[in-house]
């Protein structure tokens, strides 16, 4: 079943139609059964896929939002569609700049190193905001540490983490 855009009931605000088809696209990669629902744990991915970084708070209020009481569990394209919309268009949980990113790593290099140790990032990624968990933490450091330091070069690493603006 192919989701066209006339079939979507159209939400008070719309996205171009090129953008709209790109966000059918990456809600249909996760409609495994064809039935214009998605899972609600994959919700976060397909925001995330389109540029968009919420925190895990601001997700769950979103997935209310868009979960239909009679259907819990799934997200539909129709429920979806306006509320990617809301985001997209008022560039809500956009991804930090790669200035801002180092200044933020800079902050935390409290000795101007260029880098931050194992440890002292763990402290930060598990104590610090929205904590990391242990998987997490883990996940972020194969991606990040350095093997054979245990360091994160912090002014490299920024570059894998800014995103150029997809819209």
């Amino acid at each position: 079943m192919d989701l066209e855009s006339e079939d979507l009931g159209r939400p008070t605000e719309s996205l171009p139609p090129d953008l709209e088809q790109r966000v059918i696209n990456a809600f249909q990669v996760f409609d495994h059964e064809n039935t214009k629902a998605v899972d609600v744990r994959e919700i976060g991915t397909i925001i995330r896929s389109l540029g968009h970084c919420p925190t895990e708070v601001e997700l769950q209020e979103m997935i209310s939002e868009m979960e239909d009481p009679e259907q819990m569990g799934y997200i539909n394209v129709n429920r979806f569609l306006p509320v990617i919309t809301r985001i997209i268009l008022h560039k809500k949980f956009m991804p930090a700049n790669h200035e801002d990113l180092l200044v933020a790593f800079q902050t935390l290099d409290t000795e101007s190193k260029g880098y931050l140790g194992k440890h002292e990032l763990a402290k930060f990624l598990l104590e610090e905001g929205e904590a990391f968990t242990q998987d997490e933490l883990q996940e972020f450091f194969n991606a990040s540490l350095d093997p054979k330091t245990e360091n994160i070069n912090y002014k490299e690493f920024v570059h894998f983490l800014s995103v150029d603006d997809l819209f």
